[in-house]
């Protein structure tokens, strides 16, 4: 029986899901995450409700991780991002402004400029 009073266990799961939404892809559902995890959808309601978060919360979280590092990392298109993430542009770049409060495009800008630093007209960046 899964005792999902125990915190180690919640984690657990929650770190597995995790590793789902990055194998699987984004556009898996709570009962498919649930059937690859061996337990009932409602059980991992559960789990994460202990956790204070939800599938949807945990789904939104990891796209924006997602969509961060691809944004920092590659000269990708936003569009070439969203279509990476299984989402469509426009529902990205509005999820994205709700959830970090910049466009991609404005977040893209914002790294580029702070990995510049400018010392008497000497630019560096690491």
């Amino acid at each position: 029986m899964l005792n999902i009073d125990n915190q180690n266990t919640r984690q657990i799961f929650r770190s597995i899901l995790r590793a789902i939404f990055l194998i699987e892809g984004f556009g898996v559902c709570r009962a498919e995450a649930a059937q690859r995890l061996n337990i009932q959808p409602q059980q991992l309601t559960q789990i994460l409700s202990k956790e204070r978060t939800t599938f949807s919360k945990e789904k939104t979280s990891m796209v924006i991780s997602r969509a961060k590092f691809m944004l920092e990392s590659t000269n990708l298109p936003i569009a070439e991002v969203a279509k990476e993430l299984n989402i469509l542009q426009v529902s990205f770049s509005n999820l994205f402004k709700k959830e970090t409060g910049f466009t991609p495009r404005e977040w893209r800008n914002k790294i580029k400029s702070e990995r510049k630093v400018d010392t008497k007209g000497l630019t560096f960046q690491w």
